[in-house]
C-alpha cells in the first residue's frame, strides 16, 4: 500500500467502523507561504485582476436585463401594452422643444391607452408655430416585462447556476483553480457572444444555461485563489472588495448597455461583453501563480490537501452539514459544535431572503424606471451607472471595515449585527426609489446600495471561519446554491402581484425592501441562535486528525 493510500485510510477509516471523529487543533501561526505571508503588490494585482473577471462576469449577468425591452420586441415574447412610439418620439422631439409636462402627458396617454384604441388615438401639442396634431403617438408593443422575461432572466439562470457552482466549488478544493476559472472565464464569455446571434425565445433560454454554467465557476475559484494571497485578519475586507465587482458590473450594465442599443444595437451589447472577456483570459492564466492554501504546519507535514480524493471531501462535506449518523458509518464529533447547529442553516437562508431582494430590483429596476416611471434611457443611465456602483462598493467596504473590527475587538459572531442592521436602514431608502420622483428616486438609491450592500462579504466571511479549511470551497458552493435557488426565484412574484391587480410599484415594495426587512430579522435570530455555538479561533484552521474507541 502506498504511503499516500495509508495516510487516507487513517485519515477516514476502513469504511466498516463508525469510530471516526473530528478534533480541532487551533494553531496561532499559519504557515509563512510566499502566498500568505505579507500584503505585497502581486496580491493586490492579483485582488485587481479577479475583481475585474467578476465585474466582468455581473455585467454579462444582468446585460439582459437592462436590453430587456428591445430583446422582447424583436423575439416576440412577454407582455404587451400601449407604449410611447419611441421612433415618431424621436422624430418629432428632434424638430420641437417639448417641455417635460408635454413629454409626460404623451407618457400618460399612451398609459392608459388600451388594445385597438392605442393605436388609433392622437394629441395635440401647442408649439410656437402653432398647434401640432400627431395621429400616431402610441403602439401596441411588447414591454419587455411578463412571466417570459422573468423566467428567462432569474430561474433559467440562477438555477441552472445554483446546481453548477456545487460542482465548481468541490473543483475549487483542488488544486489549479486558476486553470478552472480561465475555462468559467472563456465559457461564459464565447456564450454570452453567442446571445447577440439569437433569433428565437427558446434560442435565448439555451445561451442563458451556458452563461449560468460558466458563471458559477468565478465565485468558488476566485475566492479559493483570493484568500489564499492575504491573512486571515483581511479577510473581510478583502472579500468585501472582491465583491465591489457586482456593482461595478451592474452599473456597467446600465452605462454600456444603454448607450449600444442607442447608437448600435442590442446584438452589440453581447458581441463586445464576450470579446471583453476572451481577451482577458490570456492575462489571468499567463500572469496568476497558484497560490499555497493557507494551512497550519501539522496540516501542511501530513498533506491531507494533496492526498484526500473527491470522495474523501464529498464526505467531509456532507459531514458538515448533516450532523446525524445517515450514512456510510461516518459520524461527527462535538468538537465543531459550531459547524452542526442550526446558526449555520439559518445564516444561510437569511442570505438567501437578502439575495433574493437584490435580485428582483437587479432584473427589473431598467423595466420600472422605462415603464413606470416613464423615464429615457438616457436619463436612467445618467444615474444608474454611477449609483449602484459607488455606493455598492461604500458599502461592501464600510461592511468589511466595521464586520472585522467587530471580530477583532469583539467578538465573530458580532459580525452578525452589521448584517441585521444594515438591512434594516436600508429598507426605507429602497422604498423611497420606488415611489419618489425622478431624480430624488436615484439619490434614495444612493444610500440603498450604500447602507444595503454591506452585506455580501461579510456574510461570505462568516460562513468560511464557521467551516474546516479543506472544505471551504465547497461550502461556499453550497451557500452560493442555497441563497441562488432562493434568491433567484423570487423575481416571478412581481409578476404574480402585478396580474393579481397590484400596481407594480406596490409588488416591488414587497419583493424588494420587504425583503431587506426579513433578512434583518433573520440574520438577528441567526446571532442569537450562534452567541453560544461560535468557537472562538485565532486562525482559520482546523486539523482532522482521527481517534478509536
Amino acid at each position: 500500500m502506498s504511503e499516500e493510500s495509508k495516510e487516507r485510510q487513517a485519515f477516514l477509516g476502513d469504511g466498516n467502523s463508525d469510530k471516526i471523529s473530528f478534533s480541532a487543533q487551533f494553531q496561532t501561526e499559519t504557515v509563512k507561504t510566499p502566498s500568505a505571508r505579507s500584503t505585497n503588490i502581486y496580491s493586490i494585482y492579483i485582488l485587481i485582476l479577479l475583481l475585474c473577471i467578476y465585474m466582468i462576469n455581473q455585467l454579462d449577468k444582468f446585460s439582459l436585463s437592462v436590453v430587456a425591452k428591445p430583446v422582447a420586441q424583436e423575439l416576440h415574447y412577454g407582455d404587451q401594452k400601449c407604449i410611447v412610439n419611441e421612433d415618431v418620439r424621436k422624430l418629432f422631439t428632434a424638430n420641437n422643444n417639448l417641455t417635460q409636462s408635454q413629454l409626460k402627458r404623451w407618457d400618460k396617454l399612451c398609459n392608459i391607452a388600451n388594445g385597438s384604441y392605442c393605436s388609433s388615438t392622437s394629441i395635440t401639442f401647442s408649439l410656437k408655430q402653432g398647434n401640432t396634431t400627431l395621429h400616431d403617438p402610441c403602439l401596441y408593443e411588447y414591454d419587455g416585462s411578463g412571466y417570459q422575461y422573468q423566467l428567462v432572466a432569474g430561474p433559467v439562470f440562477d438555477n441552472v447556476f445554483a446546481f453548477s457552482v456545487i460542482f465548481m466549488g468541490i473543483l475549487a478544493d483542488f488544486h489549479h483553480t486558476k486553470l478552472f476559472l480561465c475555462i468559467s472565464l472563456v465559457t461564459w464569455s464565447v456564450l454570452i457572444g453567442a446571445t447577440g446571434f439569437v433569433k428565437e425565445y427558446w434560442q435565448l433560454v439555451l445561451t442563458r444555461f451556458g452563461v449560468a454554467i460558466g458563471s458559477a465557476g468565478c465565485t468558488p475559484f476566485a475566492a479559493c485563489i483570493v484568500v489564499n494571497y492575504f491573512s486571515k485578519d483581511l479577510h473581510g475586507i478583502v472579500l468585501g472588495v472582491y465583491n465591489w465587482g457586482i456593482y461595478l458590473g451592474y452599473g456597467a450594465a446600465f452605462a454600456f448597455g444603454n448607450q449600444a442599443v442607442n447608437k448600435l444595437s442590442w446584438h452589440w451589447v453581447f458581441y463586445i461583453s464576450g470579446l471583453i472577456g476572451i481577451a482577458i483570459a490570456p492575462i489571468l492564466l499567463f500572469t496568476v501563480r497558484e497560490p499555497e492554501r493557507q494551512v497550519n504546519e501539522v496540516h501542511r507535514k501530513r498533506q491531507f490537501s494533496n492526498s484526500l480524493t473527491f470522495k474523501d471531501r464529498t464526505m467531509l462535506l456532507l459531514l458538515a452539514f448533516f450532523p446525524k449518523k445517515i450514512f456510510c458509518g461516518y459520524r461527527r464529533s462535538a468538537a465543531f459544535p459550531s459547524l452542526f447547529s442550526p446558526g449555520l442553516w439559518l445564516l444561510i437562508v437569511a442570505g438567501g431572503i437578502r439575495n433574493a431582494g437584490g435580485y428582483v430590483w437587479g432584473y427589473n429596476a431598467e423595466l420600472f424606471y422605462l415603464n413606470e416611471k416613464d423615464l429615457t434611457n438616457n436619463q436612467i443611465t445618467e444615474y444608474m451607472s454611477w449609483v449602484p456602483p459607488v455606493g455598492g462598493i461604500i458599502g461592501a467596504f464600510l461592511g468589511g471595515l466595521i464586520a472585522d473590527l467587530l471580530a477583532k475587538y469583539g467578538q465573530s459572531h458580532y459580525r452578525l449585527w452589521v448584517l441585521a442592521g444594515s438591512q434594516l436602514v436600508a429598507a426605507p431608502f429602497a422604498a423611497g426609489a420606488l415611489f419618489l420622483p425622478f431624480p430624488w428616486c436615484f439619490i434614495s438609491l444612493l444610500p440603498a446600495f450604500a447602507i444595503g450592500e454591506m452585506w455580501i462579504g461579510v456574510t461570505v466571511a462568516v460562513v468560511v471561519s464557521l467551516v474546516p479549511v479543506l472544505i471551504q470551497g465547497s461550502v461556499i458552493a453550497v451557500y452560493l446554491f442555497i441563497i441562488t435557488i432562493i434568491g433567484g426565484n423570487f423575481n416571478m412574484l412581481v409578476t404574480v402581484f402585478v396580474k393579481a391587480g397590484l400596481d407594480r410599484e406596490w409588488a416591488l415594495l414587497i419583493t424588494f425592501p420587504g425583503l431587506y426587512l426579513l433578512s434583518s430579522f433573520l440574520f438577528a435570530a441567526t446571532f442569537f441562535v450562534l452567541r453560544s455555538e461560535i468557537v472562538e479561533t485565532k486562525t482559520n484552521f482546523v486539523n482532522v486528525v482521527t481517534s478509536s474507541e
